[in-house]
């Protein structure tokens, strides 16, 4: 990781005041609303878009020496996906990622810079055809906005393009994703439009100590400007935890770090980032003061002992993994969350068994980085009400164990439990439960579903995809539900066909009949992404807004709007 102080400088500050300014004295308690069917997500798409930052190309660190028992670790944890600069001549970095390959765990490579020169960048791209395996993704320029540059931006411009024109017409690369070159929420300086060039964006946002979820938006707004209404993918994001470090970015505790951790990979997702890979697997040197943070990332320690994150992390996915059909169609689940809501979020997620799993969590401070304190904000009763008949629901504390804590009883006439910062988990177990039947469409190997915000329920001038042999299917979400006539909202979703992939979804609006307001492109992989401007007509509070693909509509979303 690069150098990120002047961000920090100025973010941090930023963000100390954002969170007094929206401190709410006494607790948000709401009555629960009625019953609406939610669309689920994929289990197994939340566990593809977790990925782990890695150095085996780093001959003086445990990533070379003690690389089988890293191996293991990764195993071990669940993830499948790690991302890491690509290193040219080094051979000892080549074996080790198609180790990786070999158990399913694939590299997406940072393929140099404009410092190694288009020469370099060829150099590269050849060492990825001939060397390596199972690659995940090819990325631009790891935040060449810190090489010190004069000319970073059209530096960083010019070979992010070369980047995309020789990877596409190297046969063997050319169904590769392409990621874009790192960014982040800076004021002194825009790498400027290269969309056209890359299939994701890629942002840093590292969180410098603060809850998750008040980080991510900025980063994503900011992403628009290089990387349009492309998806975006954070590359890199975390915590350290030197305690002893006196620079900027301040610590934060192994055990803040462990309840943000989960909560980073489930927010990211929610918002719609397509994968997140955490900074990094285990710190390379070993550090007994503390006092380095480029040393203390890991979510191991330099002799391999776990973190409390990479525990809760291990649980999470373990937890939420699907072994079942590789790709299905998620149903929905009729249900409503009330009691205390005051920061609460909530990602509803189904297995090919036909279970839900629902993660709850309050998007509270655990930690002071200013003061280096831990905070206890507790926790707060919800209660979750079902319209619809339910089995049995069981709770699992991913920060505790990957093992059910327990059983509700009756718990078709709701559940009530205690939720607080840590993430907390309801596996559902519908009535009747039927497993899902297989989706006809293919699924693809390289990239994860983006995650949306869950979706409302299709309205009744939804047109259902057909059930026949060849079928497209469209989801949508926008990464807000409130807004102000006259804002822009991101719409953001996913094509599914078995037929020929649609390369263009038509955003529409209801005003009596569906219009189409604004029209995206549809990436190889399925996703889409742009943005719609808010217009309020005949009086209207709520504006309901689908994607279009190939005759099949996706289930209207809802943006309420204010004022």
């Amino acid at each position: 990781m690069d150098r990120i102080d002047h961000l920090l400088q100025t973010a941090g500050k930023r963000i100390g005041l954002l969170l007094a300014a929206v401190t709410l004295v006494g607790a948000a308690l709401m009555p629960a609303t009625a019953e609406a069917a939610v669309q689920a997500r994929t289990a197994a798409s939340f566990v593809d878009s977790i990925g782990i930052d890695t150095h085996t190309s780093y001959s003086n660190t445990v990533y070379a020496s003690r690389f089988p028992e890293l191996k293991a670790k990764l195993a071990e944890l669940g993830v499948r996906h790690v991302r890491e600069d690509l290193v040219p001549g080094n051979s000892g970095q080549y074996t080790r990622l198609n180790e990786l390959a070999g158990i399913g765990i694939k590299p997406t490579l940072i393929m140099g810079s404009p410092k190694n020169g288009i020469s370099g960048l060829e150099s590269l791209l050849s060492t990825a055809t001939s060397k390596l395996k199972g690659i995940d993704a090819l990325e631009g320029p790891n935040e060449y906005y810190a090489s010190g540059s004069a000319n970073w931006a059209s530096e960083d411009a010019e070979y992010q393009r070369r980047l995309w024109e020789l990877a596409k017409a190297n046969p063997a690369l050319s169904s590769l994703p392409i990621l874009g070159p790192s960014t982040v929420f800076w004021e002194n300086g825009e790498l400027g439009d290269v969309s056209q060039w890359l299939d994701y964006g890629n942002i840093h946002p590292y969180p410098g100590g603060y809850p998750p979820e008040e980080y991510l938006q900025r980063h994503v707004e900011y992403a628009t400007k290089s990387s349009g209404s492309k998806p975006v993918i954070a590359t890199e994001t975390g915590y350290h935890n030197a305690m002893n470090w006196t620079g900027d970015f301040p610590p934060t505790s192994e055990q803040a770090s462990a309840t943000y951790i989960p909560r980073i990979f489930l927010d990211y997702y929610e918002n719609g980032v397509a994968r997140t890979f955490l900074y990094e697997l285990v710190n390379e040197q070993p550090d007994p003061g503390l006092t380095e943070r480029e040393d203390n990332f890991g979510l191991l320690r330099n002799d391999l002992s776990e973190k409390p994150a990479f525990v809760a992390l291990r649980n999470l996915i373990g937890i939420l993994k699907d072994s079942g059909a590789s790709s299905f169609a998620p149903g929905s689940l009729s249900f409503s969350v009330g009691g205390n809501t005051e920061k609460l979020h909530k990602v509803l997620l189904q297995k090919s068994d036909g279970t839900y799993y629902l993660a709850l969590w309050r998007a509270t401070s655990v930690w002071d980085p200013v003061k280096q304190v831990a905070l206890n904000p507790g926790s707060a009763p919800v209660t979750v009400s079902f319209g619809q008949s339910i089995e049995t629901v069981e709770r699992f504390a991913p920060n505790s164990s990957s093992a059910s804590l327990g059983s509700f009883s009756n718990p078709s006439s709701g559940v009530s439990l205690e939720v607080g910062p840590q993430v907390t988990i309801l596996r559902i177990v519908p009535g009747g439960t039927a497993t899902p039947v297989e989706s006809e469409a293919t699924p693809t190997p390289v990239e994860s579903e983006p995650a949306p915000a869950p979706a409302p329920a299709p309205e009744e001038e939804t047109k259902k995809p057909s059930h026949g042999k060849k079928r497209t299917r469209v989801t949508a979400w926008t990464t807000t539900t409130a807004a102000s006539p006259g804002d822009a909202v991101v719409v953001r979703g996913e094509v599914e066909s078995s037929e020929e992939q649609p390369h263009e979804v038509a955003i529409q609006a209801w005003e009596g009949g569906w219009r189409t307001v604004r029209r995206s492109a549809v990436s190889s992989s399925g996703t889409f992404g742009t943005r719609v401007r808010l217009k309020s007509r005949h009086g209207a509070r709520v504006l309901r807004l689908r994607a279009l693909a190939a005759a099949a509509p996706s289930a209207p979303v809802r943006v309420r709007l204010k004022g």
